[in-house]
């Protein structure tokens, strides 16, 4: 989905519900943090969950090589 689709879905849901992450068939985390990816993606985020890959990573973190773990939206 493009942002663009994205804001309209959420246009049509209630403002003040969390945002879950579905995984193997049930909500297993919230989206906490938001941020542009060296990459071009935007990504959503729970807290405590590092980016591996320096291409998921936010512009300003640390490369991979210097910080393996880069936690986007710290606890």
């Amino acid at each position: 989905m493009t942002i663009k689709e994205i804001i309209e879905v959420l246009q049509t849901m209630p403002p003040n519900a969390k945002m879950g992450m579905l995984w193997d068939g049930a909500v297993r985390s919230y989206v906490e943090g938001i941020y542009l990816s060296r990459s071009g993606d935007v990504v959503g985020s729970p807290k405590g969950q590092p980016a591996y890959y320096d291409e998921d990573r936010p512009k300003n973190a640390p490369y991979a090589y210097t910080e393996p773990y880069f936690e986007p939206i710290p606890e």
